[in-house]
C-alpha cells in the first residue's frame, strides 16, 4: 500500500488519477490498473477471479459498466456500518458509465485519464474501452445523510474552485449543492431517487 498525499482545493482528478496510473506501471511494475474510486468495489462472476479473468483479454482495454446500489431512509438507523452489506438493494445495470480495467501496453508516457477514469487519452485519441460483463463494478455513491451532505458540499466547492469548470463534468452535484444550500431537510428529500439516478441525464437513453 502507498499513500500518496497532495493537498488541493480544485477537484483536479483527471491530473492525480493519471499521475497514480503512470506510478503503478512504471514505479511499481503494474499489469493492470483500475482507477476505482472509494465508493466502487469490483465483483468477479462466481467462481472466477479477477485475475483469472483478466488472463483472457491480453493486452487490451476493457471497460467495466456500473450498478449502482440504492439508499434507503431506514439505512441510516441501522447499527453496521459496511455499505455493502446494509445496502442490498442492486439497481439494473447502467450502461452509461463505465470505469476501465487498463492493461501495462495500453499505457505510454502521454497516456492521460479523463476526470471520472471513464475514457483514456493518448495523444488526444479518446478509448472508450470493450465491454466486459465478467466483472461488474458495485456503485455505493450515496450511504447515509452525512455522507452525502459533506460529498455535495465539498465536491461543489471543489468544481467551482477550479478556473475552468465547464459545468459539463461534475453537473450532478449542481442541484444537490443547491438543495443543501436550502437545507439539509431538502437535500435529504432527494436522496431515495437520487441514489436510484445518481449521474443520469434526463435524456439519457440507457435510463
Amino acid at each position: 500500500l502507498v499513500v500518496v498525499k497532495e493537498p488541493t482545493v480544485g477537484y483536479e482528478q483527471s491530473r492525480y488519477m493519471t499521475r497514480l496510473m503512470q506510478m503503478a506501471v512504471h514505479q511499481f511494475g503494474a499489469d493492470w490498473v483500475a482507477p476505482l474510486d472509494a465508493d466502487e468495489f469490483i465483483e468477479p462472476e462466481v467462481g472466477q477471479t479477477v485475475a483469472q479473468i483478466l488472463e483472457r483479454h491480453p493486452g487490451e482495454l476493457l471497460s467495466i459498466p456500473w450498478h449502482n446500489f440504492e439508499w434507503r431512509p431506514e439505512n441510516d438507523a441501522d447499527p453496521e456500518i459496511n455499505p455493502v452489506i446494509k445496502q442490498r438493494l442492486r439497481l439494473p445495470l447502467r450502461t452509461d458509465h463505465k470505469k476501465l480495467f487498463i492493461p501495462r501496453s495500453r499505457i505510454g508516457e502521454k497516456t492521460v485519464l479523463d476526470q471520472g477514469n471513464h475514457r483514456l487519452l493518448d495523444d488526444d485519441q479518446i478509448s472508450m474501452g470493450t465491454p466486459l460483463r465478467t466483472i461488474a463494478l458495485c456503485h455505493f455513491p450515496i450511504r447515509s445523510v452525512a455522507q452525502y451532505a459533506g460529498k455535495i458540499a465539498v465536491g461543489y466547492l471543489q468544481y467551482s474552485a477550479m478556473a475552468h469548470w465547464d459545468r459539463h463534468s461534475g453537473w450532478h452535484y449542481i442541484e444537490p449543492f443547491r438543495l443543501l444550500a436550502g437545507g439539509l431537510d431538502q437535500l435529504v428529500q432527494t436522496m431515495q431517487a437520487g441514489s436510484r439516478r445518481y449521474s443520469l441525464t434526463e435524456t439519457d437513453p440507457s435510463g
